[in-house]
């Protein structure tokens, strides 16, 4: 935990990245989805709808144009009562509507041109969406490769604070996680330290008895199991409630 500067560029390198360096060994890191981001939030609203995950790929590869991609007309003309029979009857009109906006949207170009906004303002262009939290939002940038937010799952924000980032909400442990993200290959270190951390919140660093005593970065720890744990501020947020958009995105709708 003592390689400060990087062996390459000879830049001093971040906490945060020899943490990551350490842990990766670890923990397996999966491929970003190559599916678009439209394919993606069509999927989740219609399986935090309550679709079960395969019928609704199922429908939306029926959508494809013959390239392979979701045909954004398509998706926004998708006829209620296809929705009705894939989600909970209370959630079908919200889901429907939901679709429809992705389609015009999509139509619009508007996805393709969040790669030319600066994040905070691409934040709020997906964040105007309909039940799309700040952590699914990040979640969407990153996995689309456009920006480096690390949008760090609720275990993963358990290890920040006990290492000794600050912040007790998600958009303020995310930014202190965020900076210490280098530039050049940010979006690729922030994809490792999203999965890196979510595992190590998992496996190792737990919520009532953290394995202190094996964990490979103790050193770099600010809380070591000792003292007050600073997990108590996050108050008693749920593991990986994080949304349907990071639990179903990384899956292939083919």
């Amino acid at each position: 935990m003592d390689d400060f500067q990087s062996k390459v560029t000879r830049r001093p390198r971040s906490k945060l990245e020899r943490v990551i360096d350490v842990l990766t060994a670890d923990y397996e890191v999966p491929k970003p989805p190559t599916s678009s981001m439209v394919e993606r939030l069509a999927l989740h609203y219609l399986v935090s709808a309550g679709s079960a995950s395969e019928d609704a790929s199922s429908v939306l590869r029926s959508l494809r144009t013959p390239e392979g991609g979701l045909d954004p007309h398509r998706l926004a003309a998708l006829p209620r009562d296809v929705v009705a029979s894939l989600c909970d009857a209370a959630r079908v009109d919200e889901a429907h509507a939901a679709l429809h906006a992705v389609g015009r949207l999509a139509e619009s170009g508007a996805f393709d041109a969040l790669a030319g906004l600066e994040l905070d303002e691409a934040r709020r262009a997906l964040g105007a969406l309909p039940r799309l939290g700040p952590d699914q939002v990040d979640h969407l940038l990153l996995s689309s490769r456009l920006f480096a937010a690390v949008a760090p799952a609720p275990s993963a924000r358990r290890v920040a604070v006990r290492l000794g980032y600050p912040g007790d909400t998600y958009p303020a442990i995310a930014r202190a996680l965020d900076a210490e993200i280098p530039e050049g290959d940010g979006v690729a270190i922030a994809w490792r330290t999203h999965h890196v951390l979510r595992r190590h919140g998992h496996e190792v660093c737990t919520p009532e008895t953290p394995s202190c005593s094996a964990c490979r970065v103790r050193g770099a720890c600010s809380f070591r199991g000792e003292g007050d744990d600073p997990v108590r501020r996050l108050g008693r947020e749920a593991d990986e409630q994080g949304g349907a958009v990071s639990r179903v995105s990384s899956k292939p709708t083919a």
